[in-house]
């Protein structure tokens, strides 16, 4: 295998890496067991944010997670909201 090869294999690695990672989070995000309290769904948040705004390699993926669970949450809301107009 030559140099080039070589790093073409290490960027197919961190991308699959990266997309399971966010694919997790994503999962992480969906509303699952609607008995949790709201306090441990909000001190998820904050520990995912804080997460988010570190300085780990990677953590903007947390960041990017958070900014599609928000949309979708307000998606729904306005999905629920023009169904309930007469």
């Amino acid at each position: 295998m030559n140099a080039r090869t070589e790093m073409d294999d290490m960027k197919h690695v961190r991308g699959g890496v990266a997309l399971t990672l966010f694919s997790v989070l994503i999962l992480a995000a969906c509303p699952g067991d609607d008995d949790a309290a709201p306090e441990q769904v909000v001190d998820q948040r904050a520990r995912d944010s804080a997460l988010a705004e570190s300085g780990i390699r990677g953590a903007n993926v947390v960041g990017r997670a958070l900014d599609v669970s928000d949309s979708a949450a307000a998606r729904q809301a306005l999905m629920d909201s023009l169904s309930r107009e007469p």
